[in-house]
């Protein structure tokens, strides 16, 4: 149990890390307008039309880093899957049924975020 949560925990703190990295990295958008068409996408699902820097999405910025520095979003993914395999992993020992239905799940669940981020 506790080098599950040693485990947890060093995830959780290199996810918060790498996320704020990346969010920095990403603000960089602000400044490149030639960006804004190509780059924004969650912007345009929600049809926000942008005239200055301040009308981008905050996720867009994290679009805009995994496009031009993509080590810390890497990291952010990495550090998400890692999680996700100490909480199965866990749950594995208490439960094998529940185990595999939640690993499903999360597998459906990545499967749908990659469509949504890969379609054309």
């Amino acid at each position: 149990m506790f080098k599950y949560v040693i485990q947890l925990i060093l995830g959780f703190l290199t996810l918060l890390m790498s996320t704020a990295i990346s969010w920095y990295e990403g603000s960089g958008i602000i400044d490149n307008p030639l960006e804004w068409k190509y780059s924004t996408p969650v912007s345009q699902i929600f049809n926000i039309e942008i005239n200055n820097g301040q009308d981008i999405s905050q996720l867009d910025y994290f679009v805009y880093a995994a496009k031009f520095q993509p080590f810390f979003p890497t990291i952010m993914t990495v550090s998400v899957l890692y999680i996700c395999t100490v909480v199965i992993f866990f749950i594995f020992q208490l439960n094998r049924q529940l185990a595999i239905i939640l690993s499903g799940i999360i597998s459906c669940v990545f499967i749908v975020i990659s469509g949504i981020f890969v379609s054309p």
